[in-house]
């Protein structure tokens, strides 16, 4: 999927609301139905169970969400299973949510 951004403010604003953790927390409940046993127990794991800091603008919940989805990517980063999320990322199921999130111009909206 290639999208074509007319200048870098937009390219950047696109960057920062794809790694933000309300982003990263969507992603992970439309793969957890889709994660095998051992990607749940690791998504799990990663999850902090009391974290001392949460950006203003995201919930508790939010936040444990986003650092396990992003232990999940590390997993399959040093496992150099980079396929996985790649297969997930073009899942039938997460495409329209993906592709909504491209195309819109505002902010990300709850599911």
């Amino acid at each position: 999927m290639t999208h074509h951004y007319s200048n870098p403010k937009q390219v950047h604003r696109k960057t920062v609301q794809l790694v933000r953790c309300q982003t990263q927390s969507k992603l992970i409940e439309l793969f957890l139905p889709l994660l095998s046993e051992e990607e749940v127990q690791i998504y799990k794991k990663g999850r902090n169970s009391r974290p001392q800091n949460v950006p203003k603008s995201a919930s508790v919940e939010e936040y444990r969400k986003s650092t396990g989805f992003e232990c999940l990517v590390g997993f399959w980063m040093l496992r150099d299973e980079s396929e996985r999320f790649d297969q997930l990322m073009n899942d039938e199921k997460v495409q329209p949510f993906i592709e909504s999130f491209l195309y819109s111009s505002r902010s990300i909206k709850p599911l």
